[in-house]
């Protein structure tokens, strides 16, 4: 009986010894695999393996070229900023302004042509503002600035930005959108004393400017920064090609 327990240890030792020798061996051939691709730091070797959203990537420095322009039939010229000069589209609402520093033009939406979006869609992202609401029967909807032919804009031009009254045809909500640009920032407002509910429907949110800094793809260097626990930046991504 005591042979046969001593004949047990030494083979699960003997597994034991094998296994670490087996691990090693794996290891070194990972470390000779890692040197072969010559990369640049230890981190780098880490997010070749697990690329996740958690860790801190390479940012993509190459220059890129302007994907959107300012027509001026469609965006007037509005104010100066630190930002640059500022323009406005006054049916949309939506905005556009070139960086003094790089030449690079930000807007407040994408281009919706050639996007494969529908009608509908396109309209909201065209939109500067989207309205969801409530109908008697509690059911939910969308409204944007294209919806209905009901709808009204009343654009006043402030010290550095514009006070744009609206009423949403469909929905009969009033509101005012107060856009304001300062050296460094886009102030965007919507005074709760200026929303009414002049119908049956009633407010249920709003999205503005849900497009801004948008880009097709990866076709322009970015990520998107999540304020959850630590933080996260989600990092563009090509877009399938079944998507």
């Amino acid at each position: 009986m005591l042979g046969t327990r001593k004949f047990k240890v030494i083979t699960l030792l003997s597994l034991t010894i094998i296994t670490l020798f087996t691990s090693i061996r794996s290891l070194k051939g990972n470390e000779e695999e890692i040197k072969d691709k010559d990369l640049l730091s230890s981190f780098n070797h880490f997010t070749d393996y697990y690329p996740s959203n958690r860790y801190t990537h390479k940012d993509d420095l190459r220059i890129v070229e302007n994907k959107l322009d300012i027509d001026p039939l469609v965006y007037k010229y509005l104010t100066t900023t630190g930002l640059g000069d500022i323009y406005l589209n006054e049916e949309d609402l939506s905005f556009r302004f070139k960086n003094p520093k790089t030449n690079y033009i930000w807007g407040s939406t994408i281009d919706v042509e050639g996007q494969k979006l529908t009608t509908v869609n396109k309209q909201k992202a065209r939109s500067a503002i989207n309205v969801s609401y409530f109908d008697e029967k509690n059911n939910s909807f969308e409204e944007s600035l294209f919806t209905s032919k009901e709808t009204k804009i009343e654009i006043n031009k402030t010290n550095k930005g514009f006070d744009a009254k609206i009423y949403f045809g469909t929905s009969k909500i009033k509101m005012n959108l107060i856009v304001t640009f300062t050296d460094t920032s886009i102030k965007v407002d919507i005074p709760s004393s200026s929303i009414e509910e002049l119908g049956d429907k009633k407010l249920k949110s709003i999205k503005v400017y849900s497009y801004f800094g948008a880009v097709n793809g990866d076709e322009i260097p970015g990520y998107m920064f999540v304020p959850d626990g630590v933080g996260a930046l989600i990092r563009y991504d090509p877009i399938p090609e079944d998507a």
